[in-house]
C-alpha cells in the first residue's frame, strides 16, 4: 500500500483537485501493483485510522501543492503535519512548492520540517526556490518541477491571432486585486474574442460579480475540470491567474499565458519557460507564444523515481 497525502480532499479549489490528478497518475505508474489510499493534508485529522494507515504504509508520498512554509504553525497547508513525524524515515515529497517568498523562518520552524521529513526522504519539488529554502534547512532535494507538467513534450501549441475564437479566462479571489485584475480583464476584452470565466472555486465567481457585475459578454463555465475541457477547443487559448488550470489546459494542447500574481508561478515560469504575462505591463495586442519551449527536468524527474522506487521495492 502507498499512502498519498493528498492536498484536494477537503479544499474547494480546483487546483488542488489537479495537482492530485496528475500525482495520482504518476503514484499509478511507478507502484501499478500497490494500493494508492488518500489521505488529507488540509485538515486537522489525527486519528487513529489515519496512524494505522501510514504505520501499514510502504511509502507515504505528499504532493504536491505548496504546502512547505517556513511559517508553521501560522501556515497550515500541511495542518497535519505532526501525524507524519512518527514515519518520516518514509515520507517524501512529490512537486511541492513553498507556499511564498519569505524573509525568513520561524524559530524551530526547520525542527518542525525535518520532524517531518527525515534525514533519509526522497524529495521532489516543483522550482529552484523551494529546493534552496528546504536545503537551507539541511533537507536534500530534486527539482523535479510539478507532475502537471511531466507529460509535456517540449513543444508549445502557439496560434495566430485569427485562428483564436475564444479566451478562458480565471482570476484568484484570495489574492485580489481590484485595479490589477479590472485591468487584466480590461486588457482581454481588447483582443475582442468570446470570453469564458472558470472560476476554481465559489469565492472567485463572486469576485467576478464585484468587478464586472453580471456582464453577459463573459459566460460563466462550471468549476469542475470537465466544464473547460468542453469549451477547450482548437480555437480556445488561456488567460489568467490560476497556475495548474493553465497548465492541465496546456496538456490538452491549449495555448496559455499565466498572469503571475505570487511566487508559484514566477518560479515554474522561471524554471520551465512556462508563458507568463506581467500583469503589472500588461502587453499591447495579441499575447505571442511563438518560439517558446516548454524545459521540463526529464532527467531529474527520473533519477527521483528511479530512487523511490529502488527504496520502497528493494
Amino acid at each position: 500500500m502507498i499512502v498519498h497525502a493528498d492536498p484536494s480532499i477537503v479544499s474547494d479549489n480546483t487546483g488542488d483537485v489537479i495537482i492530485s490528478y496528475y500525482v495520482k497518475n504518476e503514484l499509478r505508474k511507478m507502484f501499478p501493483n500497490d494500493h494508492i489510499v488518500s489521505v488529507p493534508t488540509q485538515t486537522m485529522t489525527i486519528s487513529r485510522r489515519l496512524n494505522r494507515l501510514l504505520s501499514n504504509a510502504r511509502a507515504i508520498v505528499v504532493g504536491g501543492s505548496n504546502l512547505l512554509s517556513g511559517r508553521y504553525p501560522r501556515i497550515r497547508q500541511w495542518a497535519n503535519m505532526s501525524m507524519f513525524a512518527p514515519h518520516r524515515e518514509k515520507v517524501h515529497l512529490v512537486g511541492c512548492g513553498w507556499h511564498s517568498y519569505e524573509k525568513r523562518s520561524l524559530p524551530f520552524n526547520g525542527v518542525l520540517l525535518r520532524s517531518a521529513l527525515g534525514k533519509h526522504g526522497l524529495h521532489s519539488v516543483r522550482d529552484a526556490y523551494t529546493k534552496s529554502k528546504l536545503a537551507a534547512n539541511g533537507i536534500p532535494s530534486w527539482n523535479t518541477g510539478c507532475p502537471t507538467m511531466w507529460g509535456l513534450s517540449g513543444e508549445y501549441p502557439s496560434k495566430s491571432e485569427d485562428s483564436v475564437g475564444r479566451i478562458i479566462l480565471t482570476l484568484t479571489h484570495y489574492r485580489k486585486d481590484v485595479a490589477r485584475d479590472k485591468a487584466l480583464i480590461s486588457y482581454i476584452r481588447s483582443l475582442g474574442k468570446e470570453i469564458y470565466f472558470w472560476p476554481q472555486s465559489p469565492q472567485d465567481t463572486l469576485y467576478l460579480k464585484e468587478l464586472v457585475g453580471n456582464d453577459a459578454a463573459i459566460r460563466v463555465i462550471g468549476e469542475p475540470v470537465s466544464s473547460v475541457e468542453e469549451i477547450a477547443d482548437g480555437s480556445a487559448i488561456y488567460i489568467g491567474t490560476r497556475l495548474h488550470g493553465a497548465i492541465h489546459l496546456l496538456n490538452r494542447s491549449v495555448p496559455v499565458f499565466v498572469a503571475a500574481i505570487d511566487n508559484r508561478a514566477m518560479e515554474i515560469g522561471r524554471d520551465t519557460g512556462l508563458p507568463l504575462i506581467d500583469i503589472s505591463n500588461l502587453p499591447v495586442g495579441f499575447p505571442s507564444g511563438a518560439g517558446t519551449h516548454i524545459s521540463v527536468p526529464q532527467e531529474e524527474i527520473a533519477a527521483w523515481k528511479r530512487a523511490v522506487q529502488e527504496r520502497i521495492d528493494g
